[in-house]
């Protein structure tokens, strides 16, 4: 393809040195007209330092989650996101389920619970921790929404409205993040509402790991062993390693 520029009057030429016409030049003219290509433009691309700021956050969250072990009250407010959100899982599966959700609660301590009525309970009780792992996933996807926050917050004072009692403690944690999330979404540039999603999304994921852990044998697990005869020890196994796995694919998302 011809890219250069011909002079008006100046035909092509074939190997003996004769002119042969003008339609290089016509055809020229007539893409000229046309407006310029969009693939000869080339992408920007991210820039040195987002990418800095995005490994630098995917660190950070990382080091907070192991800070937060020894000095809980430094992420408490975060801790209490992910408590929502296990809860938000079991309500969730037992709507898709069949069941229905007779309430959802956050309690200070870092605790709560969900009452559903129907459903398949295997189900439900698997949703807590690998529901709050797959909605901190998606949350490291999301800023790549236009309207992520908005979205979020959206999620939360549905969740707020509908199952959680009002003026409960859990009804105030959700109605405040919703708020702030839509401040962010307001207020903060792009960039922004991308890294502070991104931070929630890994805190959440890795956080999960941790609950894991701590809380092996104890809580779901116990109650699935009651149901199926499989060990607790062995749902726990089987979360970690989810858990582990979906752990390193939002690294590699946030950063």
């Amino acid at each position: 393809m011809y890219h250069g520029r011909r002079r008006d009057g100046e035909g092509a030429r074939s190997p003996g040195g004769r002119v042969v016409g003008y339609r290089i030049r016509m055809e020229t003219r007539t893409r000229t007209r046309t407006g310029p290509r969009l693939d000869s433009v080339e992408p920007s691309g991210l820039t040195a330092a987002p990418r800095r700021a995005q490994v630098g956050l995917a660190l950070g969250v990382l080091a907070a989650v192991v800070v937060g072990q020894f000095a809980a009250p430094l992420v408490y407010p975060l801790r209490l996101l992910t408590v929502l959100l296990h809860e938000g899982g079991h309500a969730l599966m037992a709507v898709v389920t069949g069941g229905r959700v007779v309430e959802i609660v956050v309690n200070a301590e870092e605790s709560g619970h969900t009452l559903t009525s129907g459903g398949i309970p295997l189900l439900i009780l698997n949703a807590g921790y690998l529901g709050s792992m797959l909605a901190g996933l998606l949350l490291t996807s999301v800023p790549r929404v236009a309207r992520g926050p908005t979205l979020l917050a959206a999620v939360l004072a549905l969740v707020a409205l509908w199952f959680i009692p009002v003026f409960s403690f859990g009804f105030l944690y959700t109605a405040l993040v919703a708020i702030g999330l839509g401040l962010l979404a307001a207020k903060g540039s792009h960039r922004l509402c991308g890294l502070v999603l991104r931070g929630l999304g890994l805190f959440i994921v890795a956080d999960a790991v941790r609950d894991i852990l701590s809380d092996a044998g104890q809580g779901d697990a116990a109650l699935l062993a009651q149901a199926t005869w499989v060990p607790a020890l062995v749902w726990t196994g089987l979360w970690l390693v989810a858990a582990l796995a979906l752990l390193v694919r939002a690294v590699r998302r946030a950063s």
